[in-house]
């Protein structure tokens, strides 16, 4: 539903600012990547770009990305059985900043874009899911059990930069790849690689 919500105020936003000139809305899929714990997943962002003077644009959007890891380990130290060790992130970003385009707009174009995050993540290290066997001195008949390390979660300011190479599809599309790099306060680095596309109004 918030995932809805997000897409649903920023495309408005967009559409409301549609009677101005050289502007464009593009949609992505990504693969998030954190290193910190090498968790993996999908996501999408929407952005909104405004043209300003030369090369110069400005660029706000919004993402969303979910990413995981699981260690199986499958071993048994003092009567306890250690199934698997899970990692988990899901978060939202907001983002704002400039973007410079080089290139012709009716040919191969690259853009740099960098600027302000606020993101929101909900992230979970270190869950250890293990199983107390029957005949540990501890308990009767085997128990399983989950429990977190460490979880951290909550709204983090930040910063991202990203390089993207646009491919003219007509007059009006654009094929968009690239990638993107995001760093928080407190809040876990992200890495992303995107393919998507582009509308120019």
């Amino acid at each position: 539903m918030k995932k809805s919500w997000i897409l649903l105020a920023l495309l408005t936003g967009c559409l409301g600012l549609s009677a101005q000139e050289n502007k464009s809305l593009s949609f992505s899929a990504d693969w998030v990547h954190s290193s910190r714990h090498g968790m993996m997943g999908p996501g999408y962002t929407l952005s909104f770009q405004r043209h300003l003077r030369g090369p110069l644009w400005m660029e706000a959007g919004a993402s969303y990305g979910i990413a995981s890891r699981s260690v199986e380990r499958d071993r048994e130290v003092n009567q306890v059985r250690m199934l698997d060790l899970n990692y988990h992130h899901a978060g939202y970003a907001f983002f704002a900043g400039p973007l410079v385009h080089l290139g012709k707009p009716s040919g191969l174009s690259v853009e740099v874009s960098t600027g302000f995050a606020l993101g929101y993540q909900s992230n979970v290290f270190d869950r250890n899911h293990y199983e107390i066997l029957t005949d540990s001195e501890y308990v009767y008949g085997t128990t399983d059990v989950v429990y977190d390390t460490e979880v951290v979660e909550g709204l983090f300011p930040g910063a991202r930069a990203a390089l993207r190479i646009q491919v003219p599809l007509g007059p009006a599309w654009a094929l968009l790849a690239g990638g993107e790099a995001s760093v928080y306060h407190v809040g876990i680095p992200l890495f992303k690689a995107s393919l998507g596309v582009r509308c120019h109004f």
